[in-house]
């Protein structure tokens, strides 16, 4: 049996192997980013914040998994956009990235457009499996 101080070691330097290689690699990260939108303000925050270095990743899915039974759980002012929903929440911020994405690509030229973005959010909470069928067709594709 491993001891715990071992895999401790063992999965950093995986880690830092990981992030050496791919330090020199001129592939983007694929990312399927999972964000319960409409509770916290810090979602909201590390939303706009993932949306600023979007160019940074290749973001195959966003998954929205706040249920609308816990949407804007904190009060109204949760919910600046006044969105009906957390997927909508999603859009909204979505939106706004769109308005200044113009800025964006002067100095980038491979932020994601707005359509892409709202094409690859899907619903985590549904009982069509939107989330599940997302992941395997992103799966499926690699």
């Amino acid at each position: 049996m491993i001891s715990k101080h071992f895999q401790h070691h063992a999965i950093a330097v995986l880690i830092l192997i990981f992030a050496s290689s791919s330090a020199f690699s001129t592939e983007k990260i694929r990312l399927i980013v999972e964000t319960d939108l409409g509770g916290d303000k810090d979602d909201q925050a590390s939303f706009v914040r993932l949306l600023m270095y979007s160019n940074e990743f290749d973001i195959e899915a966003i998954i929205v998994d706040r249920p609308n039974n816990k949407f804007q759980q904190d009060g109204a002012s949760s919910n600046p956009t006044g969105a009906s929903d957390a997927k909508d929440m999603a859009y909204d911020y979505i939106d706004a990235y769109g308005q200044v994405r113009g800025n964006l690509i002067k100095h980038k030229s491979d932020y994601p457009t707005v359509s892409y973005l709202k094409n690859v959010t899907v619903w985590g909470t549904d009982s069509n499996n939107d989330a599940v069928n997302k992941i395997i067709q992103v799966v499926d594709d690699s």
